[in-house]
């Protein structure tokens, strides 16, 4: 990820304050250094106005189970020595990220949508989220507050559930290869399977191993 985030600065697909900036060119300069990333995650307190304003957004049967701050933070490490540089507040390509939901928490989605509320300097975006048993997944590209929405007027799709039937199985392999020869075939859900941010073969080949036993895990 950290060479993600570097390869970004130099074409200005990654988002960093001036600061943040001078303080990576120094630290290449110096051959001994070397920069990494930390992610960090601050769970965030309920708020009844934030859920107010999500409701008003999205629709009243919408319930928010979790809000998060999420902080990427470019590190500079010269032996025992460490140095935070600034944080990146956008990157070159969309990112993973993965939960691990509580019993309590899947209990409330039950089979209702669930989606990610993502709130960067209070300009609001609904992303798709993905269930793969209690692992929930989604992409985005910034580092931002990010809410965990169940919809009650919304269907719950699991991860490599393509055709929408509930189970993740050979038909779906079927459905995955119908849409990647005909862009207007029906599907559900998240396509990436395999984070790459391209919806292609890989995708296909990375679900077969999944139904074949091959992977513990599409995640």
């Amino acid at each position: 990820m950290t060479e993600a985030f570097l390869n970004g600065l130099v074409n200005e697909a990654t988002v960093v304050d001036g600061d943040t900036m001078q303080n990576v060119e120094e630290a290449l300069s110096n051959e001994t250094v070397t920069i990494t990333t930390r992610v960090t995650v601050t769970e965030l307190p309920p708020d009844a106005e934030d859920e107010n304003v999500v409701k008003s957004l999205y629709g009243p049967d919408c319930e928010v189970l979790q809000a998060v701050d999420l902080t990427v933070v470019l590190v500079a490490t010269d032996g025992e020595n460490e140095t935070p540089l600034g944080t990146v507040s956008k990157t070159a390509e969309p990112i993973r990220f993965t939960f691990v939901l509580t019993d309590e928490q899947l209990e409330r989605i039950g089979d209702n949508g669930v989606f990610i509320d993502q709130n960067h300097h209070g300009v609001r975006r609904r992303l798709p989220a993905s269930l793969q048993g209690n692992l929930l997944s989604f992409k985005g590209d910034l580092f931002s507050a990010y809410s965990i929405v169940t919809d009650g007027a919304g269907v719950r799709y699991d991860l490599g559930d393509v055709n929408g039937d509930t189970r993740v199985n050979t038909a779906d392999l079927l459905r995955l290869l119908k849409k990647l020869n005909d862009p207007d075939v029906t599907t559900y859900g998240e396509l990436d399977l395999n984070s790459d941010s391209e919806r292609d073969s890989r995708d296909l080949l990375h679900l077969l191993r999944y139904v074949n036993g091959l992977l513990k895990t599409l995640v």
